[in-house]
């Protein structure tokens, strides 16, 4: 069995991470708000998703990078995001590097459908040392 991978957000680090993934023989879904680099990307060979949930859906492991707070939050935690429709036995990565957000409680954890969820080093200036659940 393939590993089936999503990556949201094509930006100046996520489109070459997301290619080191197409590149090393992963079957590659991907979005992003604007669509030419989609569109590149998918030329060389990875799935466009239509959406956080569409991408969420057609994959085992989902991962983001992401250019702000606000942006992460709405697209793991918006009605149409990837907690909302993340499957059982599903991982979730954040390589988002963002700003600090300003002080707050901490969520809840993510539904039991997600098994584990990271932060690896790129994202740990947001949310402190990788987690898993």
């Amino acid at each position: 069995m393939s590993i089936k991978a999503g990556f949201i957000g094509l930006g100046r680090m996520g489109l070459p991470m997301a290619y080191r993934l197409l590149n090393a023989g992963f079957a590659l879904t991907v979005h992003n708000r604007s669509q030419e680099k989609v569109r590149q990307i998918v030329d060389a060979g990875a799935q466009p998703g239509n959406s956080a949930a569409a991408t969420t859906q057609a994959t085992d492991i989902v991962m983001t990078c992401l250019p702000d707070i606000a942006t992460v939050d709405a697209v793991f935690l918006g009605a149409d995001g990837i907690i909302a429709h993340a499957k059982p036995g599903q991982i979730l990565i954040d390589h988002s590097t963002v700003g600090m957000p300003p002080p707050k409680p901490a969520p809840p954890p993510p539904p039991p459908k997600a098994r584990s969820f990271s932060t690896p080093p790129s994202a740990a200036a947001r949310n402190g040392p990788p987690t898993e659940l």
